[in-house]
């Protein structure tokens, strides 16, 4: 909501594709917006969210690295970037909001 109340846009708007659905386009805006997965954070989706396996897929034989299904390609985009590049923000602005946002998310 704050990021809306600053620049009148949604953080994330999903949509539906031909080959995904609108939960698979929220993640993928999401993973682009703060980055996949990894670690702790990864285990503790695996072990907490009970549709993970009709999203993502292991990438390698030791499932130590997952990627979405349905949506191959990712074009990482972080938060400070974007209220920068798309917002036109000062730099300072944006490093605060990032790093409050960045928390939440």
């Amino acid at each position: 909501m704050v990021f809306e109340l600053i620049t009148g846009d949604y953080l994330f708007d999903p949509k539906k594709g031909k080959t995904f659905k609108k939960n698979d386009d929220h993640l993928a805006l999401v993973s682009e917006l703060i980055g996949e997965p990894y670690g702790e954070e990864l285990i503790y989706l695996k072990e907490t969210c009970e549709l993970w396996e009709d999203f993502f897929e292991p990438i390698n034989k030791h499932a130590t690295r997952f990627k979405l299904k349905r949506i191959k390609s990712l074009k990482p985009w972080p938060l400070k970037k974007v209220l920068i590049d798309k917002y036109k923000l000062k730099e300072f602005e944006a490093s605060l909001l990032d790093r409050f946002l960045s928390r939440m998310l």
